[in-house]
């Protein structure tokens, strides 16, 4: 009789690459996950419950939303480009401009 161990992680980290890619990784097994292409200049990225990653773009009028797990954009949504931090929480996207915190989605 032979048995083997599965180790299994649920923890997701989502990185902005250089390269135009969004890297997703898996910090408690340190592997790589693959990645999925967005567009260059990703400079703030966070993740939500529903399987989507949000991420903005360096110079662009907005933020985009595309799912992590096959790539597929789901939206563009408008914010500022001057943001310093993003979080998606319980549904809602917040966004931190200067001294300012913005709801842009819900």
């Amino acid at each position: 009789m032979f048995s083997s161990a599965a180790l299994a992680s649920f923890d997701l980290m989502l990185i902005g690459g250089p390269d135009g890619r969004i890297h997703r990784y898996d910090p408690i097994n340190q592997i790589s996950l693959g990645s999925v292409t967005a567009s260059s200049n990703n400079t703030m990225v966070t993740g939500d419950s529903d399987g989507n990653v949000l991420y903005g773009v360096t110079g662009g009028s907005g933020l985009r939303q595309m799912r992590y797990g096959t790539g597929e954009l789901v939206q563009i949504l408008q914010g500022g480009a001057s943001y310093v931090s993003l979080e998606a929480r319980n549904g809602h996207l917040f966004q931190l401009t200067g001294d300012t915190v913005r709801r842009i989605k819900n």
